[in-house]
């Protein structure tokens, strides 16, 4: 019949289901009076279950051992003294250990072994005894010697005894010690191995193992691809207090090797961290720790916004000790996270104000790229950043065209003119003339869009772009992309952005428009938007005007772009069949504006959006910016959205009055 037991820990409460007649689990344990450690780990004596673990407001299922043990009660009539052990004699434990390095063949080891007494070969003698026999068979020059019958069925013999001794033993290093050394023994007995991976098992859930035997364990687990490897969480619970600033990296460096425990192994690592008494102001910022923990966090797919806060909050308190190398990690794993906030950014216009001259370009020209990536990925319109990232850019004379592509990426998106303009421009200019050809087919256009944000026309770079061979090199590129046919549409719509602003912005020295149109298709519009254009739409509407939204002009390409989110126009009919029947200068584009649209201050429009406005503006509409935030909390008053839009358009016509 099925049991369910429930037993009371610090973590709450666990469900056990077993059918086992006796079970040992983290919260209680039968003895047979004898010592269980010095019992031989046979796989039937160990049974598995899952049990569920309560950590505050998560919930595990995780797996344990059950230990199968045979009279329980052993009533005694007489009271017993266990024996004390003998005292190790270190003196002779470094004597046998040092003959035993002596030993350059097989024979010699066997022959050592067999004239020490079996009492005196202490667990540490039989660890380095092993791994000298397993040295000696991977010698090239002795790997071929001693291969008849009876040396294997000598090695057989010796390695069991040896075994048998380390299994047996109380030295719990000795035994993760010897399973490291069967891991590496490919012709080895997998009895000795399971009894060995059985014997880490016992311990580490009797709470006899350190952190760093743990993790010891966890790697040879996992070399012997064994899916017990999560049932070693157990030692990792009780062992939760001695988790510390000087250990947290190995612990980390174990969480990929974990399946079902990883997630409760990352909340005791977490809760360790930036608990109450957390250490994660301790950490050295001499070592490379925090950007190896992110990359980690990363790799076995963990995330913690409470915890990426504090690293960042770590790195902006000892930014000037941090190493440019470990920064850049830093930089590439956070973001990799998709997190940013103030503290980072804080942290990275310290460290380029303090080293934008003690730097040599050639020397750090990766970690500037990276951290110009990261704040156009975030939309950090830092001037401080910005200015000194441009000064780098100039000095650098070998940037890599993705490395080129992330420096302009910053300025483009984020809409920001270097204060070095001139000389920026200049730099620029010449190293896209002479690098061009190596450059990806999507970043080439990345990049030529990113000048045209700022209004600065690459128009000597359009005869290499509009050309067969560009082209098939761009097709090429996109169907070798995981997703090809998407892929293929995103570049389709950056060579018509390119081309349609060229036409309309530079309408006497681009002969344009060089593509033909694409048929309609369905354009994908950020639902926000869409919802409230609807909105929109219907409170504007009345007998004087009518609005429409999700307008696509037959002046420019159908894409998501230059989608019109609401036109407010007088009331013609005919609006969506012929825009000629419209004087434009009495339609007004209203562009309804998400968070993202906007740097991360909210105050400046980002490249895209700005560009989008202008080539509105050069068809001769009148352009109203709305906030959606500012719309939504307006939502619930109707007159109240109905005033605020009517005087956004008021002070529009007030301002092209002036102008």
């Amino acid at each position: 019949m099925h049991h369910i037991r429930r037993c009371s820990t610090r973590f709450g409460f666990l469900l056990t289901s077993t059918n086992a007649s006796e079970i040992r689990t983290p919260a209680c344990s039968f003895h047979s009076g004898k010592q269980i450690a010095s019992k031989w780990r046979k796989p039937e004596d160990l049974g598995h279950t899952m049990i569920l673990v309560q950590d505050g407001c998560e919930i595990n299922e995780l797996p344990v051992i059950v230990r199968k043990v045979n009279d329980v009660i052993n009533f005694s009539t007489t009271s017993k003294v266990p024996p004390k052990d003998a005292p190790v004699n270190e003196e002779h434990e470094e004597e046998a250990v040092s003959a035993i390095d002596r030993c350059h063949t097989l024979k010699s080891v066997y022959s050592l072994l067999e004239i020490l007494p079996k009492e005196e070969v202490t667990p540490v003698i039989s660890v380095h005894a092993l791994k000298r026999i397993l040295d000696l068979e991977n010698n090239h020059q002795f790997r071929n010697q001693e291969t008849s019958k009876d040396a294997n069925f000598t090695r057989a013999a010796v390695v069991s005894e040896l075994i048998d001794i380390v299994a047996t033993g109380k030295d719990d290093a000795a035994v993760v010690k010897a399973l490291r050394i069967a891991v590496r023994d490919l012709s080895g007995c997998q009895e000795h191995k399971d009894r060995l991976k059985n014997e880490v098992l016992v311990r580490a859930t009797e709470n006899k193992l350190s952190l760093s035997l743990l993790c010891d364990a966890v790697r040879s687990f996992s070399h012997l691809r064994s899916d017990d490897v999560d049932k070693l969480w157990v030692g990792f619970v009780s062992r939760e207090a001695d988790i510390s600033e000087n250990n947290v990296l190995d612990m980390f460096r174990v969480l990929p090797f974990l399946k079902e425990s990883r997630q409760a192994i990352f909340q005791i690592l977490e809760r360790k961290m930036i608990g109450p008494t957390g250490f994660w102001w301790q950490i050295s910022p001499r070592q490379p720790i925090v950007g190896e923990i992110l990359a980690l966090m990363k790799s076995s797919r963990l995330s913690s916004v409470r915890l990426l806060a504090a690293l960042s909050k770590w790195t902006n308190i000892n930014i000037h000790l941090i190493k440019p190398d470990h920064l850049n990690c830093i930089i590439s794993a956070i973001s990799s996270h998709n997190y940013s906030d103030e503290a980072l950014k804080v942290a990275l216009e310290r460290f380029v104000k303090a080293n934008q001259k003690k730097i040599k370009p050639q020397a750090q020209q990766s970690l500037y790229a990276n951290i110009m990536a990261h704040i156009m990925k975030f939309r950090h319109r830092s001037d401080v950043i910005l200015d000194c990232g441009a000064n780098f850019f100039v000095r650098c004379s070998n940037l890599t065209p993705t490395q080129i592509t992330h420096y302009l990426s910053a300025f483009g998106h984020l809409n920001y003119q270097p204060k070095n303009a001139e000389a920026f421009w200049m730099h620029l200019e010449s190293v896209l003339d002479a690098k061009f050809a190596q450059f990806k087919p999507s970043d080439a256009l990345d990049t030529l869009l990113y000048c045209i944000y700022l209004q600065k026309h690459p128009l000597n770079f359009v005869s290499r772009v509009f050309n067969p061979n560009f082209l098939d090199r761009l097709s090429d590129d996109s169907m070798a992309q995981a997703q090809p046919e998407a892929t293929l549409i995103v570049n389709r719509n950056k060579l018509q952005a390119l081309d349609a602003a060229l036409t309309l912005e530079c309408p006497n020295t681009y002969n344009g428009p060089l593509l033909p149109k694409n048929p309609v298709r369905p354009i994908w519009q950020d639902g926000r938007i869409r919802s409230m254009s609807f909105y929109l739409r219907d409170l504007l509407s009345n007998s004087d005007r009518q609005a429409a939204n999700s307008v696509l002009l037959s002046d420019l390409p159908a894409i998501e772009l230059f989608l019109v989110d609401l036109v407010v126009h007088p009331t013609v009919s005919g609006w969506n069949k012929k825009l000629s029947n419209v004087d434009r200068s009495q339609c007004t584009v209203l562009l309804i504006h998400v968070p993202e649209h906007y740097s991360r201050d909210g105050k400046e429009l980002t490249g895209p959006q700005v560009l989008r406005k202008r080539i509105f503006m050069s068809l001769g509409f009148e352009v109203v910016d709305l906030n959606y935030d500012t719309l939504n909390r307006l939502k619930v008053h109707p007159n109240a959205i109905r005033q605020h839009v009517e005087k956004m358009l008021q002070a529009n016509r007030k301002d092209n009055g002036t102008k």
